[in-house]
C-alpha cells in the first residue's frame, strides 16, 4: 500500500513537505502548537491524506495505543531531541513492520546539548548514526514557540540548498 509517515514536531511544516517529496502520502504531522502549522500552511491546499494533530508526543503515543485498530507508520520522523528510552518507545509502538524512525537522540541520558541522528528499526536497534545529515545539523531548540527560531528546521540553519543536500544514506 501507500507508505505512512508520522511527523512529529511538524512545526510549519517543512518535514512535511520534506515527506511528501520523499513519496509519503499519507502523513499524520503532529505538533504541540498550532502557531507555526497555521502561519505556514493553508490547510485547504494540502493533499488528501496530509493531516494535522495537535498533541504532544506523549498524547499522541496514548490516543495511538487508545485507537481501536491503531494503524502503525513506515516512517517517523522526530524534529526534536529525544533521549533513547523515548526513542526505543517511539520504535517500538509506532512503527510497522519493517519500519523505520529517523531522531535526534541525546549521547547521553538527559544532557540536551549533544545529539546524534539516529535510524532505528522496530527492535529499537541502531541502523546508523551520525551528528549531521547534510546541513542538518542538530541543534537543540529549549523554547519552539519562541518569536527566534533556533530549532534544526528553522531557516537558518536549513539554508537555501537543505532539501538538495539531505543526506539520509549516511556517509
Amino acid at each position: 500500500g501507500c507508505p505512512r509517515a508520522l511527523d512529529l514536531g511538524a512545526g510549519a511544516g517543512v518535514s512535511t513537505q520534506l515527506l511528501w517529496k520523499n513519496g509519503f502520502r499519507r502523513i499524520t504531522a503532529v505538533d504541540i502548537s498550532r502557531t507555526a502549522w497555521d502561519d505556514n500552511v493553508d490547510e485547504a491546499k494540502l493533499p488528501p491524506g496530509v493531516t494535522f494533530t495537535q498533541a504532544n508526543d506523549n498524547a499522541f503515543l496514548e490516543s495511538f495505543r487508545a485507537a481501536a485498530t491503531p494503524e502503525p507508520f513506515d516512517l517517523v520522523l522526530v524534529n526534536y531531541a529525544i533521549n533513547e528510552n523515548k526513542a526505543l518507545e517511539f520504535a517500538q509502538t509506532l512503527l510497522a513492520e519493517g519500519g523505520q524512525l529517523l531522531a535526534p537522540v541525546n549521547q547521553q541520558r538527559d544532557f540536551w546539548f549533544a545529539q546524534e541522528f539516529r535510524l532505528m528499526d522496530r527492535s529499537g536497534s541502531v541502523l546508523w548514526r551520525q551528528a549531521e545529515v547534510g546541513t542538518w545539523a542538530v541543534t537543540f531548540q529549549p523554547d519552539f514557540t519562541a518569536p527566534n527560531c533556533q530549532g534544526q528546521w528553522c531557516p537558518q540553519f536549513r539554508g537555501a540548498d537543505s532539501l538538495s543536500t539531505l543526506n539520509l544514506k549516511g556517509k
